[in-house]
């Protein structure tokens, strides 16, 4: 009994120090954790008065630049101006204001804001009425009454060089814009960050703090407190305790507080605690149990050796159910245990499953049953290598096979330090045959993507070798001599045939783009041809319809500038495109205009409005996804696969731009669009400046597209939506005197004749629709197709005569004078090929593989080869290998490859097989003159040399 009592008093003694010293840790770590609050809530309060002090001066630096710069000229200030140059601490004031000596609004930089609004009352305006001390001014919150906004009031008294009180400046702050800022810091739910100045009233504060509205006073007991210590413990009208720290802001009326919940700022402390005494707890158990199983043990000697027997069986139950096979192999070699999952997955026999066998002699059974395969295999190795583990134990080893019954199965090794070993056997036939089926999806998807790759590939080459031949000939159709509406036909052809060979290209684009692997090019190009372009392929489609349509460019557009103009293009013709699609009534209009220029770079944004169908709120979030449209009326009734948008937009953002729309249901739609541009762009030329003209259009939307493109071009336009109209202004002769009327209305030649008697005698009538013809009644002084061309409607009012229809010749082309080689096999690109080149002044022989073009250079005498990428027999990349091992001068001939695919792949192989060039299909006749002129002048250069020698003897 002794033994026992000194059991029970030793497990009370370490009890009792236990809980002893963990309840000191404990407060030791509370104090730390509230010290740790302390200055972590000081240091913010710190933070925040230093960052909202940088916030105010950089105001207060502005009110004094802003009352230096209005009282140098008063009268001829622009305040609106001057806030736009400097962009005021852009999110932090709401506006910028002068108020007068008289204490009325003068200005303020709030567009379309009242004037004369009676200020005299306000605090920020009385404070500096007869104060001769030039100070900072920070108000209460009071709501506006210009900007309708609550707002503080940092404000400055103005006075001119006699000392007169010329007015205040003011500035007025936005409390959201600083509770944002001081709620970028997380202090919890029952936390936050207020600024608040001397007289103790809240000018702003953290979204989380609710205890005080802005623009009341702090309670006094925590403004006391708080200014006395600089940090105190306050409990709100919410009942939550807070631990608050202060900070003055430099020397401002103004300080910050930091408050965070006292539970945040301990619950470190709180949840170390809760572990602690868990942790505790369950030792003060393990000891009274460990106290308790000491003092009975010899009581209950006899049941342990009961419940060990009992372990035993269960234990062994436990072997004989498990879905593993065990076996344990004593340090001898004996298999001391072995479970029937083990038995049956081996195949043992009875004579090895009972009893104690030895390791070696299951192994031998089943090596000899063919199990591990033929001698040497690496299975047959693993099988043994349990036996070769250390007595000091190891990581576990292991190894699969498969059983000749087709099942996989997987043996795992552990040695033990006392030298047995633990080997398990687990049936993995499920795992592996999903491994398996995983691998070959994995090679079918491989496959399958290349497939894809290559048909891709193969369809591009083969729709674009047709088209070679359609650009070709449409190229050197231009170029042969024909009428100037034949030669405007001819680049109709060119331009619809190459907006077919980019819609193509579309199909890689996807690829590309999901693969984000779209290169732009960077290529001078004008953006306002471009647009004008975009606009006359799309005339005859709107012509069909029915539609009316305009467009308004930015004169400054009218230069050269750096980017991707076969990008812009598609995105230009597939939002114009889904204009003409989706509406079947009124007309679209696209506009560009320049949006900012700044160190080399353009940001020109464009817009493309139409009066259809619309967009529903239901389908905007759609409308950027591929392959989707707004519902699937959609595609049954205008088609399309929905990759436009989708597209258009990635390739927006790759050109450093963004897109949106605004829309409703039935009332059409607009989309706009930016990207970014490289160069400079010159003073913009106006073509109209000065004239007045009228234009007379029933649909809204052209009618307001054309005057901004004549007002644009500085003419003073006036728009109206019916002839009537037109009568009302002239009858009183309010318009004086027109330089035209411009007439889009269904019968212009009717128009004229009620317009013509009773306006001036100089006014021009002018219609405007979609024939590009003029009209025959003699009412009419001119017609204008649509969209109006400015140059042309500047003819038309300075009566320029009309140019003669004379036949278009091409610019004369100079001889190149060089032996050319070509290879091809395509019949229709031979053609092509063989007429630029004749139209080049080369002497040219045709061969239609590359085992051909091997045995021509071999002859001799050619000054360059033109080689097509991919032919029959031997292709293109296989002859040019060939060929650069052709001792000189065949091996040296310039070699220009030719290939339908356009892909850099391509490009990069045709390099690193010795190509001197590269030209895409369809190949453009200026870009093969520009190729072959080079080497005809690198040859030249390479005679002169030789000539001067032979001259000089």
């Amino acid at each position: 009994m002794r033994a026992i009592l000194r059991t029970f008093a030793a497990g009370l003694i370490v009890t009792a120090v236990l809980w002893v010293g963990t309840l000191h840790v404990l407060a030791t770590q509370r104090q730390a954790a509230w010290t740790a609050g302390i200055e972590n809530t000081r240091n913010l309060a710190l933070v925040f008065a230093d960052n909202t002090d940088r916030g105010v001066r950089l105001v207060d630096n502005a009110l004094l630049s802003l009352r230096e710069s209005y009282l140098r000229d008063p009268a001829g200030f622009d305040l609106a101006g001057w806030t736009r140059a400097r962009q005021l601490a852009t999110g932090l004031t709401l506006q910028v204001a002068i108020i007068g000596p008289d204490g009325v609004l003068a200005d303020s930089s709030v567009p379309d804001s009242p004037r004369r609004v009676d200020l005299s009352d306000r605090e920020h305006y009385r404070v500096h009425v007869g104060r001769t001390q030039d100070a900072l001014f920070i108000s209460r919150p009071v709501r506006g009454r210009v900007s309708g906004k609550m707002s503080v009031q940092m404000t400055r008294a103005m006075r001119y060089p006699d000392g007169r009180f010329a007015g205040v400046v003011v500035a007025s702050l936005d409390p959201a814009y600083l509770g944002a800022f001081y709620g970028s810091i997380d202090l919890g739910a029952d936390g936050g960050v207020m600024l608040v100045g001397t007289d103790g009233v809240l000018r702003a504060a953290s979204a989380e703090q609710t205890s005080v509205a802005i623009g009341e006073a702090l309670p006094s007991s925590l403004w006391e407190k708080e200014v006395r210590s600089g940090h105190t413990t306050w409990q709100g009208p919410d009942g939550v305790e807070r631990l608050v720290a202060f900070r003055e802001v430099s020397d401002l009326p103004l300080m910050v507080l930091v408050a965070q919940a006292t539970q945040d700022v301990l619950a470190e402390a709180m949840r170390a605690r809760q572990a602690y005494l868990l942790a505790v707890g369950l030792l003060t158990a393990m000891i009274v149990v460990a106290v308790a199983t000491v003092a009975s043990q010899q009581w209950i000697s006899h049941r342990a050796r009961s419940a060990l027997r009992r372990s035993a069986a269960e234990q062994q139950a436990t072997l004989e159910n498990m879905s593993q096979g065990i076996m344990m192999i004593e340090a001898d070699g004996t298999v001391a245990v072995l479970n029937q999952q083990a038995v049956g997955m081996l195949g043992l026999p009875s004579s090895l499953a009972t009893g104690r066998p030895r390791l070696q002699t299951m192994l031998a059974w089943q090596i000899a049953q063919g199990e591990f395969g033929p001698e040497g295999s690496p299975t047959r190795a693993m099988a043994g290598s349990a036996l070769e583990l250390g007595a000091g134990g190891g990581s576990p080893a292991g190894f699969e096979w498969r059983r000749p019954d087709g099942r996989w199965i997987e043996v795992r090794s552990v040695g033990l330090p006392d030298g047995r070993l633990v080997r398990t056997f687990t049936d993995v036939t499920a795992r592996k045959e999903t491994e398996l089926a995983l691998s070959a999806a994995r090679d079918a998807a491989e496959a399958a993507t290349r497939a894809r790759s290559d048909f891709l590939a193969v369809m591009s080459h083969e729709m674009r070798t047709p088209l070679n031949g359609v650009i070709g000939m449409a190229s050197l159709l231009r170029e042969s001599g024909l009428q100037p509406h034949q030669a405007a036909f001819a680049e109709t052809l060119d331009a619809s045939a190459r907006h077919l060979l980019q819609l193509i290209d579309d199909v890689l684009d996807f690829s590309r783009l999901e693969a984000s692997q779209v290169t732009l090019e960077e290529v001078s190009f004008d953006p306002a041809a471009l647009v004008r372009t975009v606009v006359e392929m799309l005339a005859p489609r709107a012509s069909e319809k029915g539609l009316k349509l305009a467009c308004a460019i930015d004169p400054a557009l009218e230069a050269p500038l750096i980017g991707d103009p076969g990008r812009l293009r598609q995105v230009l013709l597939n939002l114009a495109g889904n204009a003409v699609k989706f509406t079947e009534r009124g007309g679209f209009a696209i506009t560009a205009r320049v949006l900012a220029q700044r160190m080399g770079e353009v940001t020109v944004g464009f817009a493309v409005a139409d009066t259809g169908i619309g967009i529903a709120p239901s389908a905007r979030p759609l409308l950027f996804r591929e392959f989707a449209q707004g519902d699937t009326s959609i595609s049954r009734r205008f088609g399309g696969t929905g990759l436009g948008l989708a597209i258009s937009r990635r390739l927006i953002e790759a050109m450093q731009g963004d897109i949106d729309f605004e829309s409703e249901l039935g009332s059409g739609a607009v989309f706009r669009f930016s990207i970014r541009l490289h160069g400079t762009l010159p003073d913009p030329r106006p073509l109209l400046a000065d004239r007045r003209l009228l234009v007379v259009d029933g649909l809204e939307l052209t009618r307001r597209t054309l005057l901004q493109s004549l007002g644009a071009h500085g003419a003073r336009a006036v728009g109206v939506a019916t002839v009537q109209d037109v009568l009302d202004r002239l009858r009183p002769a309010t318009e004086g005197n027109l330089d035209a009327v411009l007439l889009d209305c269904p019968d212009p030649d009717l128009a004229a004749g009620q317009i013509r008697p009773i306006g001036a005698g100089t006014t021009k009538l002018i219609g405007i629709g979609p024939s590009p013809l003029p009209g025959s009644d003699p009412r009419l002084d001119g017609w204008l197709a649509r969209p109006v061309a400015i140059e042309a409607l500047r003819a038309l009012l300075a009566d320029t005569p009309r140019p003669t229809v004379m036949p278009v010749h091409g610019p004369a082309v100079p001889a190149l004078g060089l032996t050319v080689l070509l290879a091809e096999d395509d019949r229709v690109n031979q053609q092509v090929a063989l007429a630029m080149l004749e139209r080049l002044g080369c002497r040219t022989e045709l061969v239609t593989d590359g085992a051909a073009a091997l045995e021509a250079l071999r002859r001799g005498g050619w000054d360059v080869v033109l080689m097509d990428l991919m032919m029959p027999e031997m292709d293109g990349l296989t002859a040019l290998r060939a060929l650069r091992t052709l001792a000189p001068p065949a091996g040296r001939v310039p070699v220009v490859m030719l290939t339908a695919s356009a892909s850099t792949e391509d490009v990069a192989r045709c390099r690193a097989a010795g190509a001197d060039d590269f030209l895409a299909k369809p190949i453009d006749l200026a870009q093969l003159r520009r190729v072959l002129a080079s080497i005809a002048q690198s040859k030249a250069d390479d005679v002169a040399p030789q000539v001067a020698r032979v001259v000089g003897g």
